[in-house]
């Protein structure tokens, strides 16, 4: 196999020709530095995550209505979801959709909660954090990279 073919090589009989990536050249360069933006504006937006070296990969998909996204970051150990959603249940926020993943060692959670006031944010994100094993929330308002505000609060 070879990503360079000649003449020569190409009559061979056991030859395979393969695309070549290109992966060096200027034009693979952009692609990737476009890419890498796209993906940092989505995880601003939305809270998405694809391709990270140390993360889970997550997509949750924006339900129709207005609805407010929490992101969660949390060490990947038994019984913490279970405390952010009964947190969220003593609050009265209720959970529209969620996702759960992990990675290792670590956990990620997007949850859209529905009618959900600004002015609650930061006093729910205080309690989130307050969980043992919680290293950092983040509020999504609006689902827009260039409006806010966006919240992240993390552990000291």
């Amino acid at each position: 196999m070879c990503d360079f073919a000649d003449e020569k090589m190409q009559n061979h009989p056991n030859f395979i020709c393969i695309p070549h990536l290109g992966a060096s050249t200027a034009e693979a360069e952009d692609n990737c530095a476009e890419m890498a933006a796209d993906q940092i504006i989505k995880f601003l937006e939305t809270g998405t995550i694809k391709n990270s070296v140390n993360f889970p990969a997550a997509n949750l998909e924006k339900q129709a209505g207005d609805s407010t996204r929490l992101c969660i970051i949390n060490e990947n150990v038994p019984g913490i979801l279970g405390q952010i959603t009964s947190l969220l249940g003593a609050k009265g926020v209720n959970i529209a959709q969620q996702l759960n993943t992990s990675r290792d060692s670590i956990a990620y959670n997007v949850i859209d909660l529905d009618s959900f006031a600004e002015d609650e944010g930061p006093s729910l994100q205080e309690a989130i954090l307050s969980i043992e094993g919680v290293l950092s929330t983040r509020i999504i308002w609006t689902g827009s990279a260039m409006e806010g505000p966006s919240n992240f609060l993390t552990k000291m």
